[in-house]
């Protein structure tokens, strides 16, 4: 590896074909590409179906899954190690259109002050555009590409297809490992916020995405559907970053509605919803009591 970008694609249980299409993208695009498989079980799979790619795929395998962010920190690693200028984060089920990296590059150079720069999404089974959201004290501001311009501040960004430079990174610090799964971008970006850097969307870089399996239609919205593991997850997240000073009072207010009305519908409406209810409550509970890291629910 010796490029000045260096994509972290970490992968649990993937699909490798679809890993290899990604792959492929990013390596037109001239970018070094490390993936990073958290213990899965196909990990020899991937390890077989990546090997045609040569000295710039490089293939770490974890014994074990140890969360998103713990992933990541290792290849951010590597990165400052091998004197890498930028990471790009990729997951698995992510595919970047053609010239995705360079149109992020290119509108990075002229943003001293970002911490990170992100694509937009698009739902690779609907073909539909997702929006970049804004936080404006209490309002939630969301920007569609018919009318905003083509680069917008956002308070965060998907970690996937964020491009983040090195050197702002050793100074907002690493991704927190204690939070296992999500929120973990979310909670990166606000830190760095606090400190006075900036997450932009570029509505011009496109990326594909797959979403998950199940979703709910509600009032023509789509609700992702996900295991009662990642609720857990999500309630006690949510609860242990409320607590942190440099993350803004609207910010936290408004989480909390959103995630309550959320969690609220998914009880009525979504199949398993005892064992959903009893995941929350163990999130509350680790939550209040500062509970972090990997957790298996019973």
């Amino acid at each position: 590896m010796n490029g000045k970008i260096l994509a972290i694609t970490v992968t649990w249980k993937p699909l490798v074909s679809q890993v290899c299409r990604q792959v492929d993208r990013l390596l037109d695009e001239n970018v070094d590409v490390l993936v990073i498989d958290n213990g899965s079980v196909n990990s020899e799979d991937l390890s077989i179906g990546l090997r045609e790619y040569g000295t710039r795929v490089t293939l770490m395998k974890l014994e074990n899954n140890f969360g998103i962010a713990y992933a990541q920190n290792r290849g951010i690693e590597i990165a400052i190690q091998q004197n890498f200028q930028y990471v790009l984060l990729m997951d698995q089920d992510s595919l970047p259109e053609s010239n995705m990296v360079y149109k992020l590059l290119e509108a990075l150079n002229e943003l001293p002050d970002a911490a990170a720069i992100g694509p937009n999404f698009i739902d690779d089974e609907h073909k539909t555009r997702s929006r970049f959201i804004r936080l404006e004290r209490l309002k939630i501001v969301k920007m569609s590409s018919s009318d905003s311009p083509n680069l917008v501040e956002v308070d965060h960004l998907i970690a996937s297809g964020s491009l983040i430079p090195i050197q702002h990174l050793s100074r907002v610090g690493f991704m927190d490992e204690s939070l296992f799964i999500d929120y973990v971008d979310i909670e990166w970006a606000l830190r760095a916020r606090s400190m006075g850097f900036r997450s932009y969307g570029l509505f011009s870089a496109r990326m594909f995405h797959t979403l998950g399996d199940a979703h709910l239609n509600v009032l023509r919205r789509k609700i992702a559907v996900h295991s009662p593991q990642r609720y857990y997850y999500m309630v006690r997240n949510a609860l242990l970053l409320y607590k942190r000073p440099y993350i803004s009072k609207s910010w936290k207010l408004v989480d909390a509605f959103k995630l309550a009305a959320k969690l609220t519908l998914l009880l009525m409406l979504s199949p398993g919803r005892i064992k959903v209810f009893k995941a929350i409550l163990y999130g509350i509970f680790h939550g209040f009591s500062n509970k972090s890291g990997k957790y298996v629910l019973k």
